[in-house]
């Protein structure tokens, strides 16, 4: 099941690249 796969990958990427992009922004 490659679709699911994806799926969770995203699910689990999607937030730790919002925290990221909104800690690079507190941070400046």
């Amino acid at each position: 099941d490659d679709q699911r796969r994806l799926c969770l990958y995203s699910a689990l990427f999607v937030p730790l690249m919002a925290l990221n992009y909104t800690d690079s922004k507190g941070k400046k």
